[in-house]
């Protein structure tokens, strides 16, 4: 794999590599990445998108407080808006995962 697929973790064979991102970047934000993370027992795959913003802060009040806020609502909309692509095609999403670790939580299958 190239440069723009990240692992984690870096420097394991590929077959101990728990997920890969590539940087798709975004109209307003190039940091966006399509994450792929491996699940029940290395078998499947998830799909998820990783906006790549929480480390971003800023003060309140700051002159960049407002900018940051609204890009963030933004690359939220977007991955909203590809997580729903996802669901319609049935793409299996890190959210089908979530749930399905609930029901089984709650069905004492965990």
């Amino acid at each position: 794999m190239g440069e723009q697929v990240e692992r984690d973790p870096s420097g394991v064979p590929f077959e101990q590599v728990r997920s890969f991102a590539l940087r798709l970047g975004n109209s307003g934000y190039p940091h966006m990445k399509l994450r792929l993370t491996r699940t029940d027992g290395n078998t499947r795959y998830v799909f998820s998108v990783d906006a790549h913003d929480m480390v971003l802060h800023a003060p309140p009040g700051s002159p960049d407080a407002a900018a940051l806020d609204a890009l963030k609502k933004e690359n939220a909309r977007i991955a909203r808006c590809i997580v729903e692509c996802w669901h319609a095609q049935q793409v299996r999403t890190e959210h089908d995962r979530l749930r399905e670790m609930i029901r089984q939580a709650k069905d004492g299958r965990l």
